[in-house]
């Protein structure tokens, strides 16, 4: 007669825990590879220089979309241009010499993600609209990422980064304002400073950025194993986020604590990151679809309307990545914050229609499905991460796969090493 046995229920982190963390990363600890931590730092790197030169070079104020493309000055093209070669020739070393080590076993959610970046790529090229060579970042970050196989200690070395990020703003804000604080202008109802201090924008272009980068980064904060390091870096995010006035950045920070609460008293912790989980994402999903009113959400609601509207005149493949873009050159522009649908769900269906949907779908399921597993095993971070996606995809939208470069670090990131990470028997 042969004896079965369960793997034990894991007891519950407990709100003490949670609260004086750190938040476990699982057992045994391991030694991290120096090619995966090479590679992130240089990630964000590669992204946030051309940034900050920007920044120096260029006031921070609002700029319409209607007013087209500007262009960057000479230093600061040359600072961005070799940052992006820099990036994509350093992501191809990688693979190419990582080549017989690829980790074939986990390749499915990267295989979704570069059928969808050449649907997308065929699809301007086809309406003679071919994008930039920018468009190879996504696609090679992408790959590397898969290539070096992270770990999970690789969630910490973002703790880190986010946290010098929070840091290096602040300081901006504080001693050059000049380059930290984005000058808020009289036509944009939404970006109200909380102080006289003004709207922090640090490294990035706008505080609405610099909020959302720090909601979604704040989860890998938590996972710093140093006491007064996690506290520290854990006080200037919030800060931060306050300081750049951003109302979105703040609902996910909410959000994540809420969920932080739920798996440190669910008994079952699986059971409620799938139910968690599946709660924010119909929000963001249905959001959008049920809201009838144009000046709902800060005018988010007309984007949306407008943007449907424009989705079922080409249900099936979409107007193109740059639909904006060419929208906003035209009479019946949606006016100057038209950068984007504003909804990650409304910004897929107009831009590549249901194929494109198709694929963005099944790579959230896989990861979702992982998130799940994870929290069954004791690591509640990738439930964050999604958690904090799934509130900002509600009312910005953070993926792009030829554009938006500037949210590969905070969001393309984190987001492969919930793909790729190996999980561990704890």
């Amino acid at each position: 007669m042969t004896e079965t046995t369960t793997a034990p229920r894991r007891e519950a982190l407990g709100l003490r825990r949670a609260v004086l963390g750190p938040w476990p990363l699982g057992a045994p600890e391991e030694p991290l590879r120096r090619t995966p931590t090479l590679l992130i730092v240089g990630v964000w790197l590669a992204i946030l220089l051309p940034e900050l030169a920007r920044g120096i070079a260029e006031p921070k104020v609002w700029r319409p979309v209607t007013a087209g493309e500007t262009e960057l000055a000479g230093w600061v093209a040359g600072v961005t241009t070799v940052c992006n070669a820099a990036l994509v020739l350093g992501c191809a070393a990688v693979v190419l010499l990582g080549v017989r080590r690829l980790p074939w076993r986990r390749v499915l959610p990267l295989a979704l993600v570069l059928l969808a970046w050449l649907v997308t790529v065929l699809q301007l090229v086809a309406q003679d609209r071919t994008p930039r060579l920018t468009a190879l970042v996504v696609p090679a970050v992408a790959t590397a990422l898969w290539a070096v196989r992270p770990q999970r200690g690789h969630v910490e070395v973002l703790g880190y980064l986010t946290g010098g990020l929070a840091a290096v703003s602040i300081v901006l804000g504080l001693v050059w304002p000049s380059v930290g604080i984005f000058v808020r202008s009289e036509a944009v109802d939404g970006e109200k400073p909380v102080s006289a201090l003004g709207i922090l924008a640090g490294v990035l272009s706008t505080g609405n950025m610099l909020g959302l980068a720090l909601a979604t980064g704040l989860a890998s904060v938590l996972f710093v194993r140093r006491d007064v390091l996690r506290w520290t870096m854990t006080v200037l995010v919030l800060v931060a986020i306050v300081w750049s006035a951003s109302r979105t950045a703040l609902l996910a920070v909410l959000a994540v604590a809420v969920a932080a609460l739920g798996l440190a008293l669910a008994r079952d912790a699986r059971r409620f990151a799938g139910g968690w989980l599946a709660l924010v994402a119909l929000g963001a999903l249905v959001l959008p679809f049920v809201t009838r009113s144009p000046t709902a959400f800060t005018n988010r609601g007309g984007y949306w309307v407008a943007s449907i509207e424009a989705w079922t005149q080409s249900p099936w493949i979409g107007h193109g990545a740059d639909w904006f873009k060419v929208l906003a050159q035209g009479e019946h522009n949606l006016g100057g914050h038209a950068y984007h649908a504003h909804n990650q769900v409304v910004h897929v269906l107009v831009t590549g229609g249901l194929v494109l949907g198709a694929l963005a779908l099944a790579v959230l399921v896989v990861l979702g499905a992982r998130a799940v597993g994870w929290a069954g095993r004791g690591l509640a971070w990738p439930t964050f991460v999604l958690t904090a996606f799934a509130v900002v995809a509600s009312f910005e939208v953070v993926v792009g796969l030829v554009d938006l470069r500037v949210c590969v670090p905070f969001v393309l990131v984190p987001l492969a090493l919930v793909a790729f990470v190996e999980r561990e028997a704890t």
